[in-house]
This record gives structure tokens, C-alpha cells and sequence, in this order.
């Protein structure tokens, strides 16, 4: 059995135990992972492409700004319902996303992140003031 990984970087915690679980049932039913696939995608491009992504609130039907452009902008081609930028994808819209890089030990992303935090912190408060 051949599993694609569409997942964006390496096997965090949370996916650790997916994966674990995952394997349990293959192990069950007599199968095992023959390959795993992650596919790489540079943080810029991420943003670009989740960004992009537009959804028909009647039949979800799913569009990109750039790679699949709705006949009429802002409206379904499948069903003429009104297209709107996901709840998950206005992060990026917003600028407010940030990524820091998962691979290394736990205790050094760890310090990323609150680096990344204490840094954003700092800018507010000299922002205010």
C-alpha cells in the first residue's frame, strides 16, 4: 500500500499518533506501508496557494484566484452562488501568519516559537507607545 503525504513539512507530535494508529490498523489487517510520500512546499508558496482558494457558500464547489478563476469573479460557475475566502484562509490574507520550521529537536522549535511571540510582543509595545 502506497500512502501520499500531502502534509506540508515532517510528522509532528499530533501526527505522530495518526501515523501510529494508522500503522496499528495496517497491522490488523495484514498490510503494511510500502512508501510514504511528503510532498515539500517552500512557506511562500503555501501562502500563496491557500490565500488563492475561494468556496461557493451554496454547493462548495472550490476555486484559486490564479490556478482555477471562476467565468464571472466573485460567483460559482457551477451554480451562480457567491464565492468567499475560507475562515482558515484569512490568516494568510491578513498577514498575521507566521511559520516557523518543525524540523530540529522539540525544545529548539519550542524556543522559535516563543521567540517569534516575545518578538511580536515587542513590536506591539513599541507600536503603542
Amino acid at each position: 500500500m502506497i500512502i501520499h503525504s500531502t502534509n506540508f513539512g515532517n510528522l509532528n507530535a499530533a501526527h505522530k499518533k495518526q501515523a501510529e494508529a494508522f500503522d496499528d490498523m495496517l497491522d490488523k489487517n495484514g498490510q503494511r506501508l510500502d512508501m510514504v510520500v511528503n510532498i515539500d512546499v517552500e512557506d511562500d508558496e503555501v501562502i500563496k496557494r491557500l490565500s488563492g482558494r475561494r468556496q461557493c457558500r451554496n454547493c462548495g464547489e472550490g476555486y484559486h484566484i490564479v490556478f482555477k478563476r471562476p467565468l464571472k469573479e466573485g460567483v460559482c460557475d457551477k451554480c451562480g452562488g457567491p464565492l468567499y475566502q475560507r475562515d482558515d484562509d484569512k490568516y494568510a490574507r491578513a498577514g498575521i501568519l507566521r511559520t516557523v520550521s518543525g524540523i530540529g529537536r522539540i525544545e529548539d522549535i519550542f524556543r522559535n516559537i516563543c521567540s517569534l511571540i516575545d518578538g511580536a510582543r515587542h513590536d506591539s509595545a513599541q507600536v503603542s507607545a
